[in-house]
């Protein structure tokens, strides 16, 4: 099966595999949806599906919610967290603030950050063995590098402007330094993260 066009209710298995060496075993570790209320998205994930919230964070002018699927073996939430970059199917959900709920008050270049906001897809995530060599491969192969780790600018997650970098969190920041973003040919953002993330 390649890239032939199929007839209406065609069927078709691959012939073959994909198979990456030992030392390049790379995983889909997460989706991410942007959300426009937590409490009411947390509870549908968790109630209907049966997911369990890992962790979250206040990145400043956004919050972020980790979910998964506990494995045989995971007690707490905090197993699932050691090792997060081991497995596939975690849920990642964005709010971004109302600035009105922030501070009560609202400056234009708040205003702007708060009228970014959408719902909907934001990116998928892979872990992989080494960042910067996936995203120079990716750069080589001819696809748009969106951010190399090192970089802290939101435009690869779509989230705000320029004007909101002020805003994050500095634990934000080391997180997100650790992460690259490549654009697949349709046009999406493909965060490329350590298969080890330093917390």
């Amino acid at each position: 099966m390649g890239s032939e066009v199929l007839e209406s209710g065609d069927y078709t298995v691959a012939s073959k595999l994909t198979i990456p060496s030992a030392a390049t075993v790379n995983r889909l570790n997460h989706s991410m949806l942007r959300i426009r209320n937590p409490e009411a998205s947390l509870a549908f994930y968790r109630d209907v599906f049966g997911m369990s919230q890992t962790f979250s964070m206040n990145a400043g002018p956004f919050s972020i919610y980790y979910l998964a699927f506990p494995a045989p073996g995971d007690e707490v939430p905090s197993d699932i967290l050691k090792t997060s970059g081991l497995r596939s199917g975690l849920l990642e959900l964005v709010h971004v603030h109302e600035t009105a709920e922030r501070n009560g008050g609202v400056t234009s270049a708040e205003k702007s950050c708060s009228e970014m906001v959408r719902t909907g897809f934001g990116h998928l995530g892979f872990s992989v063995p080494d960042v910067n060599a996936l995203l120079r491969k990716g750069e080589s192969a001819g696809y748009e590098v969106l951010k190399w780790p090192g970089d802290i600018s939101l435009g690869a997650l779509e989230l705000l402007d320029a004007s909101c970098q002020h805003m994050l969190h500095d634990r934000f920041r080391g997180l997100y330094t650790q992460v690259g973003f490549l654009r697949d040919p349709d046009g999406y953002s493909i965060e490329v993260l350590p298969t080890r993330i330093q917390r």
